[in-house]
């Protein structure tokens, strides 16, 4: 079995946290991820590691579940994931990224 691989070539891993809601005609066009990595969104930073770290990030992210909830009107929606991507000496982004989304929670 392959291992995955992702994120191999950048220096830095971040596990980002989104949260949305959106009516049912907003959602038809939704696509697992959309939360954290869509157009418009602003994710927040709850940890960040170097990529020596990945087990122990992966371990991080297994504590979590993405979330669709859904109501009569709208869908509730709460993401998590792992960020890969390279950082300068500041810890500024300057490229990447690639995403492993967490496991989805069925509600």
């Amino acid at each position: 079995m392959e291992e995955n691989r992702t994120g191999e070539y950048y220096n830095t891993i971040i596990l980002r946290h989104a949260e949305g809601s959106y009516t049912k005609k907003q959602f038809k066009n939704y696509s697992e991820g959309d939360c954290i990595y869509g157009p418009n969104t602003d994710p927040e930073e709850l940890k960040r590691w170097t990529y020596d770290q990945l087990n122990e990030a992966k371990a991080e992210l297994a504590k979590y579940k993405c979330t669709y909830d859904e109501h009569p009107d709208c869908v509730d929606v709460e993401e998590y994931a792992l960020e890969y991507c390279d950082t300068n000496t500041d810890g500024e982004f300057v490229n990447g990224s690639d995403y492993d989304l967490a496991e989805r929670e069925e509600v």
